[in-house]
């Protein structure tokens, strides 16, 4: 299923802190510099550092963890329950903001459950809001289409109309996923003409952007005029989350349609813009469209390039399962669906030439009879030679793709490792802001991504090494039998170039025990001290 990326721009922008309209923003360093002008911590200094976490949510969100973090023991050690509810609320907003649900929930749920305990109408709608976002994410939309409709009632009963506008949005991006576009446009509409009537002009824009995908599905041109009226807000207010989504909106419109050299450019700025921001999602469905739009338009080497970022992309992006082992990364398929393509398009190929072949043949035949015998032989050579060089050229495209993939597929497992890495560290250093009860949680993930099982992905790797270096084994049993299975792979890495550096990232050990390795196989094939062991392996 295919996730627009507006969804998640449009919940980002309407999750705004205490009810304030979009514009009004509070510049983090102004705040920052009251922060520092605190002379006592007080419940002041717990609200500030919440404005502080909430500015930072989508520019630094590990920022925002370390700010509303403080505000969390803070407002524990003062007993201010209002602060330890909005400090769980920016915890879980940061993690849902970067895709991370599982904890996003916990810590939504922890914070309604102290928001229950305050006389706060407007603080537990808000919870309603963000834990119907996350139900959203996860595709329940009965649950999610419950809390938004709990928060609605809520703020109409407040008479806060930015926030009954933001969850008539809200609720018609539901309907519009359960299909009924009807329903949706209705809430679409109703909520354009309250945020029109206020001047909340982001909120607007993400209306405008849900009305023009509401006409997109229907193949409607006029939902450029909707994307064009919100593209316009955005660039007023410079508000580059915003252009993200209306590029990739229009880049769908133009795509859906046919018009694939008009939806490259909508694509590349999506691309782009969400490389700036860091904004994982919406990269990697850019990524996707763009891999699509290329190979649509035969640029098979882009299209594959995009495809593989899409497929990093994925890995980074934890949508359902954080509490879990990392899923193992849909690299596979994805390569097969474009390996099955490029034999296809070599099978065309081939009809051509063997078409063509098969032309000269006749022709040939037709000579035959008209010229001298002699030449036949000659004809005949001839033919042979340019038969064979064709063979050849096909059996070489074949192993430069094998090669291709292998490299990539090297290049994914060094990503992955490196992910894992990275992810393992912040987990740690996450654990010093976590509540005692998810403590076990935070070590059980961080036991499973450092004791994950590698033997799958060892023996996909020998397979496809095998596919491109057929006899390099055979060669290496032949002349040095008493090599163990480590040592072979050992060989293998050495074999393709990688630096030690490299394959101490791939097989996850240290520097110092990969040269020790290296130094070991060195004696144990007798190699001399000036020989290279690359280029000695590299001649297998």
């Amino acid at each position: 299923m295919r996730r627009n990326p507006f969804h998640i721009i449009a919940f980002a922008i309407l999750l705004l802190p205490w009810g304030l309209p979009a514009q009004k923003i509070l510049n983090t360093d102004s705040l920052i510099t009251r922060l520092n002008e605190q002379q006592v911590e007080d419940t002041n200094t717990v609200l500030l550092l919440n404005e502080i976490a909430y500015s930072l949510i989508y520019s630094k969100p590990d920022q925002t963890l370390q700010y509303a973090g403080r505000a969390l023991n803070l407002s524990n050690k003062i007993k201010f329950n209002y602060g330890k509810a909005v400090s769980l609320m920016n915890i879980g907003h940061s993690y849902r903001a970067r895709g991370f649900y599982d904890p996003a929930t916990n810590y939504f749920f922890s914070g309604l459950a102290v928001a229950e305990t305050l006389n706060d109408p407007k603080l537990l709608a808000r919870f309603y809001n963000h834990i119907g976002v996350v139900y959203y994410y996860l595709e329940e939309y009965q649950q999610g289409l419950e809390y938004y409709t709990r928060a609605l009632e809520k703020f109409i009963k407040l008479q806060d109309e930015s926030w009954v506008a933001a969850l008539k949005n809200n609720i018609g991006m539901i309907y519009e996923k359960m299909g009924d576009d009807a329903h949706a446009l209705e809430y679409y509409l109703d909520a354009a003409v309250i945020n029109i009537k206020l001047n909340n002009l982001i909120w607007l824009g993400n209306n405008y952007g849900n009305i023009g995908n509401v006409y997109r599905k229907k193949n409607d041109a006029k939902c450029l005029d909707y994307y064009n009226r919100m593209q316009d807000i955005f660039l007023d207010i410079n508000n580059l989350e915003g252009l993200i989504t209306v590029y990739f909106n229009k880049g769908l419109y133009y795509y859906d349609n046919g018009f694939f050299q008009e939806a490259l450019p909508f694509f590349e700025k999506s691309y782009k813009f969400s490389s700036e921001i860091g904004s994982l999602q919406s990269k990697k469905n850019a990524a996707e469209m763009l891999g699509k739009t290329y190979f649509t338009l035969n640029h098979f080497e882009k299209a594959f390039r995009f495809q593989n970022h899409e497929i990093n992309l994925k890995d980074s992006i934890n949508l359902n399962e954080v509490s879990q082992k990392i899923a193992k990364a849909e690299m596979n398929v994805n390569l097969k669906k474009e390996k099955e393509a490029y034999r296809m398009k070599l099978r065309l190929r081939n009809t051509y030439i063997g078409g063509g072949i098969a032309l000269l043949v006749i022709l040939l035949a037709m000579s035959t009879v008209l010229i001298l015998r002699q030449r036949t032989a000659h004809k005949k050579q001839n033919l042979e030679k340019k038969m064979l060089r064709l063979e050849n050229l096909k059996l070489s495209e074949q192993l430069d793709f094998k090669n291709r993939e292998l490299e990539y597929y090297i290049e994914f497992l060094l990503v992955k490792n490196n992910l894992i890495v990275d992810l393992t560290e912040q987990l740690s250093d996450l654990k010093a802001h976590v509540l005692p009860e998810n403590l076990s949680i935070i070590n059980g993930i961080i036991f499973d991504l450092k004791t994950g099982v590698e033997k799958d992905e060892w023996e996909e790797f020998e397979a496809r090494f095998q596919e491109t270096n057929e006899s390099f084994y055979r060669a290496l049993d032949h002349h040095h039998p008493g090599l163990t299975q480590n040592e072979r792979n050992l060989c293998a890495y050495l074999k393709l170039g990688m630096s030690s550096k490299e394959i101490s990232a791939l097989t996850k050990q240290s520097l110092s025990s990969i040269e020790t390795a290296r130094s070991r196989l060195r004696k144990k094939i007798g190699l001399a001290a000036n020989a290279d062991l690359k280029d000695y392996l590299g001649a297998y």
